[in-house]
Protein backbone atom coordinates (compact mmCIF):
# COMPACT_ATOMS: atom_id res chain seq x y z
CA UNK A 1 0.00 0.00 0.00
CA UNK A 2 1.57 3.54 -1.26
CA UNK A 3 1.58 6.05 1.08
CA UNK A 4 -1.24 8.14 -0.90
CA UNK A 5 -3.60 5.37 0.17
CA UNK A 6 -6.59 6.46 2.80
CA UNK A 7 -8.73 4.56 4.62
CA UNK A 8 -12.11 5.90 5.47
CA UNK A 9 -14.85 4.59 8.00
CA UNK A 10 -17.95 5.20 7.84
CA UNK A 11 -21.21 3.40 9.84
CA UNK A 12 -18.20 0.67 11.52
CA UNK A 13 -17.68 -0.34 8.13
CA UNK A 14 -14.21 -0.09 6.72
CA UNK A 15 -13.64 1.41 3.36
CA UNK A 16 -10.30 1.45 1.36
CA UNK A 17 -10.17 4.57 -0.80
CA UNK A 18 -7.75 5.61 -2.67
CA UNK A 19 -6.83 9.06 -4.01
CA UNK A 20 -6.32 8.19 -7.30
CA UNK A 21 -7.75 10.67 -10.18
CA UNK A 22 -9.75 8.67 -12.44
CA UNK A 23 -12.04 6.58 -9.82
CA UNK A 24 -13.27 9.33 -7.32
CA UNK A 25 -16.25 10.69 -9.52
CA UNK A 26 -17.51 6.60 -9.70
CA UNK A 27 -17.12 6.63 -5.76
CA UNK A 28 -19.26 9.57 -5.26
CA UNK A 29 -21.78 8.44 -7.87
CA UNK A 30 -21.66 4.83 -6.83
CA UNK A 31 -25.25 4.91 -4.64
CA UNK A 32 -27.22 6.80 -7.28
CA UNK A 33 -27.98 4.68 -9.82
CA UNK A 34 -30.81 6.63 -11.51
CA UNK A 35 -29.78 5.14 -14.85
CA UNK A 36 -30.06 1.93 -14.24
CA UNK A 37 -33.62 1.78 -12.27
CA UNK A 38 -34.76 4.07 -15.32
CA UNK A 39 -33.80 1.83 -18.01
CA UNK A 40 -35.39 -1.46 -15.66
CA UNK A 41 -38.47 0.37 -15.75
CA UNK A 42 -38.59 1.44 -19.10
CA UNK A 43 -36.94 -1.92 -20.54
CA UNK A 44 -39.86 -4.44 -18.62
CA UNK A 45 -42.48 -1.56 -19.43
CA UNK A 46 -41.59 -2.09 -23.20
CA UNK A 47 -41.15 -6.06 -23.15
CA UNK A 48 -44.07 -6.84 -21.43
CA UNK A 49 -46.23 -4.58 -23.38
CA UNK A 50 -44.76 -5.92 -26.68
CA UNK A 51 -45.67 -9.27 -25.60
CA UNK A 52 -49.25 -8.38 -25.00
CA UNK A 53 -49.38 -6.23 -27.85
CA UNK A 54 -48.15 -9.40 -30.03
CA UNK A 55 -50.80 -11.82 -28.68
CA UNK A 56 -53.61 -9.33 -29.35
CA UNK A 57 -51.70 -9.08 -33.31
CA UNK A 58 -51.86 -13.05 -33.36
CA UNK A 59 -55.59 -13.08 -32.22
CA UNK A 60 -56.30 -9.43 -34.73
CA UNK A 61 -54.07 -11.24 -37.72
CA UNK A 62 -55.11 -14.51 -37.69
CA UNK A 63 -56.71 -15.03 -40.75
CA UNK A 64 -60.67 -16.50 -40.50
CA UNK A 65 -61.34 -17.18 -44.84
CA UNK A 66 -58.05 -19.20 -46.25
CA UNK A 67 -59.10 -18.43 -49.53
CA UNK A 68 -57.52 -15.35 -50.29
CA UNK A 69 -54.03 -15.90 -51.73
CA UNK A 70 -50.82 -17.10 -48.99
CA UNK A 71 -48.82 -13.99 -49.61
CA UNK A 72 -52.05 -12.00 -48.95
CA UNK A 73 -52.78 -13.83 -45.72
CA UNK A 74 -49.10 -13.75 -44.52
CA UNK A 75 -49.06 -9.98 -44.87
CA UNK A 76 -51.57 -9.08 -43.28
CA UNK A 77 -50.91 -11.67 -40.37
CA UNK A 78 -47.34 -10.28 -40.00
CA UNK A 79 -48.95 -6.44 -40.40
CA UNK A 80 -51.26 -7.42 -37.78
CA UNK A 81 -48.30 -8.49 -35.35
CA UNK A 82 -46.22 -5.93 -36.01
CA UNK A 83 -48.27 -3.00 -35.36
CA UNK A 84 -50.09 -4.45 -32.23
CA UNK A 85 -46.39 -5.31 -30.95
CA UNK A 86 -44.65 -1.77 -31.39
CA UNK A 87 -47.69 0.26 -30.74
CA UNK A 88 -48.26 -1.33 -27.20
CA UNK A 89 -44.67 -1.37 -26.66
CA UNK A 90 -43.85 2.14 -27.53
CA UNK A 91 -46.90 3.17 -25.24
CA UNK A 92 -46.00 1.49 -22.32
CA UNK A 93 -42.43 2.16 -22.69
CA UNK A 94 -43.15 5.98 -22.75
CA UNK A 95 -45.58 6.02 -19.61
CA UNK A 96 -42.91 3.73 -17.89
CA UNK A 97 -40.32 6.67 -18.96
CA UNK A 98 -43.11 9.28 -17.47
CA UNK A 99 -43.76 7.56 -14.32
CA UNK A 100 -40.08 6.78 -13.08
CA UNK A 101 -39.30 10.77 -14.10
CA UNK A 102 -42.48 11.89 -12.31
CA UNK A 103 -41.68 9.39 -9.40
CA UNK A 104 -38.43 10.56 -9.16
CA UNK A 105 -39.24 14.61 -9.03
CA UNK A 106 -41.82 14.20 -6.85
CA UNK A 107 -39.81 11.99 -4.33
CA UNK A 108 -37.39 14.54 -4.91
CA UNK A 109 -39.49 17.79 -4.15
CA UNK A 110 -42.26 16.48 -1.77
CA UNK A 111 -39.72 14.22 0.39
CA UNK A 112 -41.45 15.81 3.41
CA UNK A 113 -44.99 15.28 2.29
CA UNK A 114 -44.39 11.90 1.13
CA UNK A 115 -42.61 10.79 4.30
CA UNK A 116 -45.92 9.33 6.21
CA UNK A 117 -47.09 7.40 2.97
CA UNK A 118 -46.65 4.13 2.66
CA UNK A 119 -44.96 2.63 -0.76
CA UNK A 120 -48.30 1.89 -2.05
CA UNK A 121 -49.93 5.41 -1.36
CA UNK A 122 -47.21 6.79 -3.11
CA UNK A 123 -47.08 3.88 -6.22
CA UNK A 124 -50.47 5.31 -6.26
CA UNK A 125 -50.58 8.27 -6.31
CA UNK A 126 -47.56 8.54 -8.92
CA UNK A 127 -49.77 6.43 -10.84
CA UNK A 128 -52.72 8.64 -11.02
CA UNK A 129 -50.42 11.58 -12.07
CA UNK A 130 -48.67 10.05 -14.88
CA UNK A 131 -52.29 8.69 -16.37
CA UNK A 132 -52.76 12.09 -16.23
CA UNK A 133 -50.64 13.62 -17.54
CA UNK A 134 -50.27 10.77 -20.37
CA UNK A 135 -54.08 11.00 -21.41
CA UNK A 136 -53.87 15.08 -21.78
CA UNK A 137 -55.10 15.51 -24.81
CA UNK A 138 -58.18 12.75 -24.59
CA UNK A 139 -60.66 15.33 -22.79
CA UNK A 140 -62.48 15.33 -19.50
CA UNK A 141 -63.32 11.78 -19.72
CA UNK A 142 -59.96 10.85 -20.73
CA UNK A 143 -58.44 12.62 -17.97
CA UNK A 144 -60.80 10.40 -15.33
CA UNK A 145 -59.80 7.59 -17.31
CA UNK A 146 -56.48 7.88 -17.34
CA UNK A 147 -56.10 9.02 -13.72
CA UNK A 148 -57.83 5.75 -12.35
CA UNK A 149 -56.30 3.47 -15.24
CA UNK A 150 -52.77 4.75 -14.13
CA UNK A 151 -53.63 4.17 -10.75
CA UNK A 152 -55.18 0.89 -10.71
CA UNK A 153 -52.39 -0.80 -13.21
CA UNK A 154 -49.01 0.75 -10.91
CA UNK A 155 -51.84 -0.38 -8.38
CA UNK A 156 -51.76 -3.99 -8.97
CA UNK A 157 -48.28 -4.04 -10.66
CA UNK A 158 -47.32 -2.88 -7.03
CA UNK A 159 -49.49 -5.59 -5.09
CA UNK A 160 -48.17 -8.33 -7.65
CA UNK A 161 -44.51 -7.43 -6.89
CA UNK A 162 -44.63 -7.80 -3.51
CA UNK A 163 -46.57 -10.73 -3.32
CA UNK A 164 -43.74 -12.24 -5.54
CA UNK A 165 -40.97 -10.06 -3.40
CA UNK A 166 -42.95 -11.83 0.03
CA UNK A 167 -42.87 -14.76 -1.43
CA UNK A 168 -38.86 -14.82 -2.61
CA UNK A 169 -39.83 -15.18 -6.26
CA UNK A 170 -38.38 -11.76 -7.36
CA UNK A 171 -35.89 -9.89 -5.32
CA UNK A 172 -37.11 -5.84 -6.55
CA UNK A 173 -40.07 -4.40 -5.03
CA UNK A 174 -42.29 -1.14 -6.78
CA UNK A 175 -41.11 1.44 -4.99
CA UNK A 176 -40.02 5.09 -4.55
Amino acid sequence: MSDQDTFVIEDSKKHHKKSAHAHDDFEKYSGYNFGSDLCFTVGISYLLASSVGLVKGFVEGFPTNFSLPKKLLLNNFFNSLGKNQSTFGQKAAGAGFLYYGIGTGMNFFFEDQFEDLTDFQKNLTIGSITGLIFTTGSGGLGFLRGTLGGAAIIGGLSLFTDYLHSKQYLSFQVKF
